[in-house]
Parts: structure tokens; C-alpha cells; sequence
């Protein structure tokens, strides 16, 4: 996951550079291209042809554009949705849904004082709005990452400010609409939170990632393993919503259960902080 956030309004532009001699690891650019005035820019994508940008257009509300990269490095702009949102912060990552592989694009958005998540696929040369979702009231600052290879699950972590950190699970089911989540709770007071997938445990259960600054000042990183009880993990169809301005969705996930005696929280493995 790759973001870039900027404090006043800007033009957004993609560059595309390559390794111009290895040994020394300089950069050649060799593409370029503009779009409108943006702010809170975030990108992600598995491909040079499935890249998509989420940003906050000039009148405040969120865009997503689709571009491509030619193997030259000619950068191509594609279709583009905005949602009805107005955002103060986006983050963004991929994933693929369960049992097609379908490629899926999550935001983690603040709006109106909302941490949400909102999901998107390529539809045409454009993204398409799938479902969007509240996560959590009075957030300022969120982040997102999601753990598309683990046991095609469509799972995906989202790190929120709300003052405390919080950190949550969701899960997409197969149509790419998001289900019902998972909260570990608060890790503590602190700022700029940040998540990302950690790998697999000995045991195959996925690891979660997240750091943040804490009220004092210093670097605070956590990691969190993800667990389940049995194997029940079949998507549904969702139960309600129609994506568009003010709608909330909801969809049935993968049944869930993380280890250990209490249901509903990940189990905390490992906690550091920079001295």
C-alpha cells in the first residue's frame, strides 16, 4: 500500500520510475500524468493495468480513478467514480474476494467524524462502488490493509483515531460487499496510525501489524494474531443496503471466531515501543 497525503491543495500526479543502474539504485522517470486538484491521496493496486488512486477533489468528496502503465511507462487515465462522501482522510488497499479472485479495492475514509470503509471493484474502465460501510464514531485518522492471501477470506485490518487507537477485522464476502467486524478495542492514546498484513504464524493464522504514536511521543507497535474457532467460513449474499450517497451497507461475512476464550478479539502477541 502506497499513500501520499498533503496539507493544502495540489494537482495529483503519477510518475513512473525504473532502476537506471542497480548498483547505485538511482531512478529513471519515465511517465507522468495530472488530474484534478486533490488532497488526502492514497494509491494501491496488484498491477501496471489495475491501479487506482483515492483522493479529496476539490469540493471535498472522495474520487477513485482507475489508470494503467504501458510498458513503456506511458500512464493512461481511465474512469473515474466520486462517492458521496466528504473526506477529511483516505487510505487505500487491494485484496481479491472470496472464491472468485476477483480483484477488490478497500478505502478506509474519514467523514463526518466516521471512521468508514467503503469497497470497489473495476467495472468497465472504471471503479465501481460496491458497499460502504461506518465503522466507528469520532475518528480523525484510519488506515487500512488487507490479508488477501489468507485462506481466501477477503479479510482486511483498519487502524482508526478516535482518540485512543483502535484497531478492527472485516471481511469481504464473494460479491465484495463488507461484512460485520471484528474490534480487538483500544490500544492506547496516541496518533498517525498505520496497519499492515505480517505474515503467518507458525500455526498459519495470519498477523496483523500496527504502529502508532503514542502520548508520549515515541513509536508504539503492535502485533496482533488472527485466530477462528472451526472451519464455517462460507460468504453470503448481503442483507441490506444500496450503495450510493448516505447509504450505509451491511453484508453477511465469513463466520469468524478468533482464538482463545473470548470470542470477538484477536489475541495481542507482541508489543514494542522506541526508547
Amino acid at each position: 500500500m502506497h499513500k501520499i497525503n498533503t496539507a493544502s491543495w495540489a494537482a495529483i500526479v503519477l510518475t513512473v520510475s525504473m532502476p537506471f543502474t542497480a548498483a547505485a539504485q538511482q531512478l529513471e522517470r519515465i511517465g507522468e500524468a495530472v488530474a484534478g486538484q486533490a488532497t488526502e491521496i492514497s494509491i494501491a493496486g496488484p498491477s501496471g493495468d489495475k491501479l487506482l488512486t483515492a483522493m479529496r477533489e476539490s469540493s471535498g468528496h472522495l474520487e477513485v480513478i482507475r489508470w494503467s502503465v504501458a510498458t513503456d511507462g506511458a500512464i493512461t487515465r481511465y474512469g473515474s467514480t466520486v462517492a458521496s462522501d466528504v473526506v477529511t482522510h483516505t487510505a487505500l488497499d487491494w485484496g481479491t474476494m472470496p472464491g472468485s479472485g476477483t480483484t477488490y479495492w478497500v478505502n478506509a475514509v474519514v467523514s463526518g467524524g466516521w471512521a468508514k470503509a467503503i469497497s470497489w471493484k473495476l467495472s468497465g474502465n472504471g471503479p465501481k462502488l460496491l458497499s460502504n460501510t461506518d465503522l466507528v464514531a469520532g475518528a480523525s485518522e484510519c488506515d487500512v490493509a488487507t490479508l488477501s492471501t489468507v485462506l481466501d477470506m477477503g479479510l482486511f485490518a483498519v487502524v482508526c483515531q478516535i482518540p485512543t487507537i483502535r484497531l478492527m477485522l472485516f471481511a469481504v464476502n464473494f460479491e465484495g460487499h463488507i461484512g460485520p467486524g471484528l474490534s480487538l478495542g483500544d490500544l492506547g492514546l496516541g496518533t498517525r496510525p498505520r496497519v499492515a498484513y505480517a505474515g503467518l504464524d507458525p500455526s498459519g493464522k495470519p498477523r496483523v501489524l500496527s504502529a502508532f504514536r503514542d502520548a508520549n511521543g515515541k513509536l508504539k507497535v503492535f502485533l496482533h494474531a488472527v485466530g477462528w474457532g472451526g472451519s464455517a467460513m462460507t460468504p453470503s449474499t448481503p442483507t441490506s443496503g444500496n450503495p450510493g450517497r448516505g447509504s450505509t451497507m451491511t453484508a453477511a461475512a465469513p463466520a469468524l471466531a478468533p482464538s482463545g476464550s473470548r470470542p470477538g478479539q484477536m489475541a495481542s502477541k507482541a508489543a514494542c515501543s522506541q526508547h
